[in-house]
């Protein structure tokens, strides 16, 4: 099945449905289950759900792997690469081989792209013409995820036209990242042309412009960095799990190491001062930012190494934490009731709570995408369907302050990028508590293994629009309201 394949499978066509699955067996098997937990009672659909099981509970042996991806890879002209560690098991190599691939062939390469890494984030002090807190303010996502995508074209043996296609969407990001034009009166370099601008209005215009360019950019960084990991297998819902599912880690490895570092920075300095040597000025402008350039590229490559310490404590930390936050938000909202949480008229409080449901969605998420076998309980799967309407009606309070705070003050540009994230948002939690009940009722035992795949369907399909409306708020917003 390639990407302009249609989601139905031939059924009836015995050998168009071994074909299928021999050109991706990993959203072969997607759909399969898929259409399982639908109802599909069909014999072919017994036939192939026991012939997956058996692949997953018996995998094939690395030699047979390997010759499996040969003949992929020969079919494409390319090597094909375990995107999603769970769904696509049946050509995932045995992760306790000792013939597995750990990626040591990637340390030089990581090595330079650290160091490239490293020079990108020291240019402000290398070319003074660059404003600082521009730079900073709009690429510090590049600079995190970035260089990640880079390492990933590499990791995937991406083509030619694919790398040139990566580089070049990055210099455009890049070049209007910086260049978008950002008033003289917003820029720390000149406040005393602050009182030179005499409508208001305009100047917090302005600003909420600047502002919003500065916080969508970096989901599209992100999304340019998962099309790397990907390998621009657009359709590939499995892939897209499999990167949300790599964010995680990669936000969890991130951290250790930065953790970690801090660590060994403040014991390091220390050390220093007790012979009296003050080395804190150059540790500070080299090495910690040589180290917090470089953990997000190093996290990268520990995620690709298998039975890492984020893959085996996600599970763990959605097992907890899910029921945990579910219990806090029940018990907050009546609350915010009683204690009279005005949205209509505090801009602020309408601010914190577009904060929490970001960080409600971004919980159930991280839950859905870590849950592993717990998705198979009954009760785990009740949790994330409550989190979610929970998280659906938190959206539903904030829809109507926007909405109430538009029909008293008019549009502007952040209430029209938070009216229009908010609908989809809206939109996507639907879809998910719709899809949640739709399971609920099915039995959760190994014959019905993927019917949670559905919900993680419904979040993969999803991601474009979430991209799509950042690209507007980036490149269309700045031409409709700049100028107005």
């Amino acid at each position: 099945m390639t990407e302009d394949t249609s989601e139905e499978l031939p059924w009836q066509d015995p050998e168009a449905m071994e074909q299928a699955y021999r050109s991706n067996p990993a959203e072969f098997e997607a759909l399969v289950r898929r259409d399982a937990a639908y109802g599909n009672t069909s014999p072919a659909l017994a036939f192939w759900l026991s012939r997956l099981n058996y692949e997953v509970q018996h995998p094939l042996k690395p030699a047979a792997n390997d010759a499996l991806h040969n003949v992929q890879a020969e079919e494409y002209q390319t090597p094909v690469i375990p995107l999603y560690r769970e769904r696509s098991a049946m050509v995932d190599p045995d992760p306790l081989s000792d013939t597995l691939d750990t990626g040591k062939q990637y340390l030089p390469a990581l090595l330079i792209i650290c160091a490239a890494a490293c020079l990108f984030i020291k240019l402000p002090q290398i070319f003074t013409v660059i404003q600082e807190n521009t730079f900073y303010m709009r690429l510090n996502a590049y600079l995190c995820v970035g260089f990640v995508g880079i390492y990933f074209l590499i990791r995937r043996q991406a083509t030619q036209a694919q790398m040139a296609l990566y580089f070049g969407l990055s210099l455009l990001l890049i070049v209007f990242g910086y260049f978008f034009p950002i008033p003289d009166y917003l820029s720390d370099n000149n406040p005393e042309k602050a009182g030179q601008i005499l409508d208001e209005t305009v100047r917090l215009r302005h600003r909420n412009i600047s502002d919003l360019v500065s916080i969508h950019l970096p989901f599209v960084f992100w999304t340019l960095c998962g099309l790397a990991y990907i390998r621009f297998q657009r359709n590939d819902l499995a892939a897209r799990m499999g990167y949300l599912r790599f964010s995680i880690e990669l936000t969890i490895l991130s951290a250790i190491i930065l953790l970690g570092g801090a660590v060994l920075t403040g014991a390091t300095i220390g050390l220093f001062e007790l012979i009296h040597i003050s080395i804190w000025k150059f540790y500070s402008d080299w090495i910690v930012m040589f180290g917090l350039a470089s953990a997000p590229i190093v996290a990268a490559h520990i995620s690709e190494t298998p039975n890492n310490l984020a893959t085996r404590i996600i599970p763990l930390i959605a097992r907890i934490f899910a029921p945990l936050v579910l219990i806090t938000l029940i018990i907050y909202l009546p609350l915010m009731a009683v204690q009279g949480f005005d949205i209509f008229h505090k801009r602020e409080n309408l601010l914190i709570l577009n904060l929490v449901l970001i960080g409600v969605i971004a919980i159930t998420v991280f839950a859905i995408t870590g849950a592993g076998n717990q998705s198979r309980r009954a009760f785990f799967a009740t949790t994330l369907l409550l989190l979610t309407i929970v998280a659906g009606l938190i959206n539903a309070i904030a829809l109507s302050g926007i909405i109430y705070r538009i029909g008293s003050f008019g549009f502007s540009p952040n209430r029209l990028a938070v009216l229009g994230g908010n609908i989809l948002i809206f939109i996507h939690l639907i879809l998910l508590v719709r899809n949640f009940i739709r399971i609920r009722s099915r039995h959760f035992d190994d014959q019905n293994l993927q019917a949670f795949g559905i919900i993680e369907d419904t979040i993969a399909r999803y991601l474009p629009v979430y991209t799509v409306w950042s690209l507007v708020v980036v490149f269309i917003f700045p031409l409709i309201f700049w100028w107005q």
